[in-house]
C-alpha cells in the first residue's frame, strides 16, 4: 500500500505530539505526588488536565473551522514544548545541585551553577 508524503507527515505528527504529551502528563503526575506524596493531589492533577478538553472544546471546533489547520498544529506544539521548557527550567531553578539527584560532577570542568546528571533515584 503507497501512502502520501502528506499523510505520514500527518501520521508521525499525530504520534509524536500524543506521545509527548502522555510523556508530560505522567512526569507532571509522577513529580506531584514525589512532593506530596497523595493519591488525593494525583487524582486532583489527572481532573485539571481533563477539564480544558471539555472547557475549550466548542472554541477549538469553531478555530478549527476557520484558520488554518496546520497553523493551529503549530501553535499547540509551540505552547507544549514551552509548557515542558518552563517545567524543566522550573525544577531545576528551584533545586540545589547537591540535594537533588542532578548533582555535581567534576566541578573543575562545569560552568558554576549547572548540575550533571549522575544518576536518578527512581525507587523514591
Amino acid at each position: 500500500m503507497h501512502t502520501g508524503k502528506a499523510f505520514r507527515t500527518l501520521l508521525l505528527y499525530r504520534v509524536g505530539a500524543t506521545l509527548s504529551y502522555q510523556v508530560l502528563m505522567v512526569a507532571v503526575g509522577w513529580h506531584l505526588y514525589n512532593i506530596t506524596n497523595s493519591v488525593v493531589s494525583l487524582g486532583l492533577i489527572g481532573l485539571a488536565e481533563l477539564v480544558p478538553y471539555f472547557a475549550f472544546a466548542l472554541y477549538a471546533g469553531h478555530a478549527v473551522d476557520h484558520y488554518s489547520r496546520k497553523a493551529i498544529s503549530v501553535i499547540a506544539c509551540l505552547v507544549h514544548i514551552g509548557v515542558a521548557l518552563f517545567l524543566v527550567a522550573k525544577e531545576l531553578m528551584g533545586r540545589d545541585c547537591a540535594e537533588s539527584p542532578i548533582s555535581p560532577s567534576n566541578t573543575s570542568m562545569r560552568a558554576p551553577g549547572v548540575c550533571v546528571v549522575n544518576e536518578i533515584d527512581f525507587a523514591r
